[in-house]
């Protein structure tokens, strides 16, 4: 039996690579493209990484779009393959997707 990173793993880990404010709409498409788990998934699993104090939140604009942020000190989950996700794809890291332009 293969070992898989939980979702809720996934996303702590991209947060702590990612060192800034990431919108939850940005982590619901990554996980709705790159995972078998729906949108909803996702926002469960911030929310309980929120209260659980390893993640930061802030609420901006007229609709109180929440950005997620992993707070200073918070380590990344370890994986035996950095690459693996769970289901089918590939989850690319923060560095890569903001090459590509996904945060322009």
């Amino acid at each position: 039996m293969k070992k898989e990173l939980s979702l809720r793993n996934r996303l702590l880990k991209y947060l702590v690579g990612a060192k800034c404010h990431v919108s939850s709409g940005d982590l619901q498409k990554l996980t709705i493209q790159h995972t078998k788990h729906t949108a909803r998934s996702a926002v469960r699993r911030l929310e309980e990484l929120t209260e659980d104090g390893l993640l930061d939140v802030e609420y901006r604009g007229p609709h109180n779009h929440a950005f997620y942020k992993a707070k200073e000190g918070t380590a990344a989950p370890k994986t035996i393959n950095p690459n693996h996700i769970q289901g089918t794809g590939y989850l690319p890291s923060y560095d890569e997707l903001e090459a590509r332009g996904t945060f322009a």
